[in-house]
Order: structure tokens, then C-alpha cells, then sequence
């Protein structure tokens, strides 16, 4: 179902996969009904998870308190029937927008990343990359299927100018100009970055830099 608990997600795809197993030729699989039931039987006792995928949305697992949470074990013994496990799917946002040069020019091919910070065991903090994007030739990136939450973002690149080629006896060995790292909206300190916050199901357009 929907996070919402008011919709199936049909057609999804449905994993049963041996637990401390990261892929299995073992795993039993299957796709949810257009009402968003399934069945997967005649199975071998053992310790599984049951996963859930379809494009559009975060990634599920049966018991997980959150998206990208580990969800619970299901302890399987012979001749067991386990009815109606429900999995809620969290339906995934998009963030887009520009990057552009310091003369207000489309900047293509510069990264920019997705980030949230994590607390590690011993108090430290430390960013964690969850969406990648390259800008194309108008600047222009897009990120999809991100997880609810609070992010910081940054981007990165260079050019070499228009005229970038090659020459057989080639003067120049290096970069025209580098571009320093950029924390949304335009700063080059981390400190003063702005988070941003994204809902599920999320369109979160016009995120620029410069």
C-alpha cells in the first residue's frame, strides 16, 4: 500500500530474500496484483526479509519504522502460513534546478549532490551523499526517488571554455577555470548552508546555484 494506507500499489515487486543475504539466487519472487495483493509459496523453512521496489517509490521492507530502514526478520518454519503482511511504500521526491557560472551563464556538466548528515557512535557528523546528478547543456539537473527528510546540497565543476580541444602541440596543461565547491544557496562555507526540507511525493523545482 501507499504510506497513506489508502491506495495498492500494483504491479510492485516483491522479494522474499534470506536474511544477511545481500542477493540470492535463492530469493522468491513475485509482483503485486493491481488491488496490490500477493503470494509466495512453497517455501524453504529458514530466516527471510520481504522487500518491496517499484519505480516512483523508496525502496520498502516489511517492519521498517522509516524509509531506508532495516525492516523486521520473518522466522519461517515449515508448513507456516503468514497472512496479510502489509508493506507501506513511501512514494519518492524530485529535486531540480540550475547551475550557473559567476557571469550568469548555463554551467553543464557540473555535479551536485544530495546530502544528509549522520551521527556516527562516537558523536561525530558525518555527511552521507544520497542523489547524485550531472547538470546537462543548459545547466539544468534533476534528482528523483529522494527519501523524506532534511538535505543540504552542494555542486561542484569546471570549464575549459568554448574551445577545448586538443592541440598537437598543446600549451596549456590544466584547467581554465575551477569552480569552488557551492553550498545552497551560494555560499562556500558549510556553515552558512540552508537545508532544505522534502516531503514525499515531493516536486522541488527551481533549487539554483551560482
Amino acid at each position: 500500500l501507499r504510506a497513506d494506507g489508502t491506495a495498492p500499489v500494483a504491479g510492485a515487486r516483491i522479494l522474499l530474500r534470506k536474511d544477511q543475504s545481500i542477493r540470492s539466487e535463492n530469493d522468491y519472487g513475485t509482483y503485486a496484483g493491481s488491488d496490490g495483493h500477493f503470494e509466495i509459496k512453497d517455501l524453504e523453512p529458514g530466516r527471510y526479509r520481504l522487500l518491496v521496489k517499484q519505480s516512483g517509490f523508496i525502496d520498502g521492507q516489511y517492519g521498517q519504522k522509516r524509509p531506508n530502514r532495516p525492516g523486521s526478520v520473518l522466522d519461517i518454519s515449515k508448513g507456516e502460513q503468514l497472512r496479510d503482511l502489509t508493506i507501506k511504500m513511501t512514494a519518492g521526491a524530485v529535486v531540480s534546478g540550475r547551475v550557473y557560472d559567476d557571469e550568469g551563464h548555463p554551467l553543464s556538466n557540473a555535479t551536485v549532490q544530495l546530502m544528509q548528515p549522520r551521527y556516527q557512535s562516537d558523536g561525530r557528523i558525518t555527511p552521507i551523499t544520497v542523489s547524485t546528478a550531472t547538470t546537462d547543456d543548459r545547466g539544468e539537473y534533476r534528482m528523483y526517488w529522494i527519501p523524506p527528510g532534511s538535505y543540504y546540497i552542494t555542486s561542484t565543476g569546471f570549464e575549459r571554455g568554448p574551445n577545448s580541444d586538443i592541440a598537437l602541440n598543446e600549451q596549456f596543461d590544466g584547467i581554465e577555470r575551477v569552480m569552488l565547491p557551492n553550498f545552497y544557496p551560494n555560499s562556500f562555507d558549510d556553515a552558512h548552508a540552508t537545508p532544505i526540507s522534502v516531503d514525499p511525493g515531493a516536486e522541488l523545482r527551481g533549487i539554483d546555484f551560482t
